[in-house]
């Protein structure tokens, strides 16, 4: 028993050595495969399908009817391979996900100007809506977000919110105004003034808006009850397209935790992802199969 035991310690030590000095080199892990990209229609573009690696896709309809322009630039873009590889930079959850920037922080190419903000009547922040990203000066750039969210009381509260900032600011101004050597004295007039004109500006400025919100259509209404969505944007930004398939994707890309955008500003917003969300592409088709 011990001659069997010794024997099967050389041989194992023989085979050890053996594979060791043998000069064979262990197989290196394959390469990760690129992405096979398909192509995109040649005719006429109607749909937008948007593959988020790890996530999924994301069909969209297009409504060139709502903004002619900005399709046409976004088909463009989708055609060039603008937009393979970029990310979702922005993820603000009951609000929006937004990426395809061309800095992949949501900056646009500055060497590209962007298509001015396209309106339309029937063009709504509803939940899943797709949309243009835009600058101060109201001009596009070639990043895009999608609505996630999905309160269906949110077009009611919108207008609660608004009466109630209304009627805050109302109590402000009465108070100034009657206390207004008291608040000279301590803040002076200049200061005064500038809340005063603040004060009023915005009261103008909401009140005007709580007019459109309360004569906005009732199937306006009805829609935003069924499905949530933004409505405060509506006729500021670009709508160009809806989502009709790839929902969960929204929703699982939505959930994603986030950061301070920039901790090295204050009034950084908190929307940065901590993990990379990569489009793997996007492609434009004619029909759905």
């Amino acid at each position: 028993m011990k001659k069997l035991l010794t024997t099967l310690i050389i041989l194992t030590l023989a085979l050890f050595l053996f594979a060791s000095c043998s000069g064979k080199e262990p197989e290196a892990p394959e390469e990760p495969k690129a992405p096979v990209i398909p192509e995109s229609d040649p005719g006429e573009a109607n749909y937008v399908i948007i593959n988020v690696r790890g996530f999924g896709e994301i069909t969209v309809e297009l409504n060139p009817e709502f903004a002619p322009l900005t399709v046409e630039r976004f088909v463009e873009n989708v055609r060039s391979g603008f937009y393979t590889g970029r990310n979702f930079h922005r993820v603000i959850s009951d609000f929006m996900i937004q990426g395809g920037s061309y800095n992949r922080q949501g900056g646009g190419d500055p060497n590209v100007r962007g298509v001015f903000t396209e309106t339309h009547p029937d063009a709504r922040h509803y939940y899943g809506a797709f949309c243009l990203a835009a600058n101060e000066e109201g001009y596009g750039s070639d990043s895009f977000y999608i609505v996630n969210n999905k309160d269906p009381e949110t077009f009611e509260k919108l207008i609660n919110n608004v009466a109630l900032t209304i009627a805050q600011y109302q109590i402000e101004l009465h108070d100034i105004i009657e206390n207004e050597q008291e608040y000279v004295e301590e803040f002076g007039q200049e200061r005064v003034d500038a809340v005063l004109e603040f004060l009023n500006e915005n009261m103008e400025r909401l009140t005007e808006q709580l007019e459109e919100f309360n004569n906005t259509p009732d199937e306006v209404k009805a829609r935003y009850a069924e499905v949530g969505g933004v409505p405060f944007l509506d006729g500021g930004y670009t709508v160009f397209g809806y989502t009709i398939d790839g929902f969960d994707v929204i929703d699982a890309i939505s959930a994603v935790p986030v950061e301070l955008s920039d901790p090295l500003r204050s009034d950084s917003e908190r929307s940065k992802p901590t993990q990379e969300i990569i489009i793997e592409w996007i492609i434009v088709k004619t029909s759905l199969d």
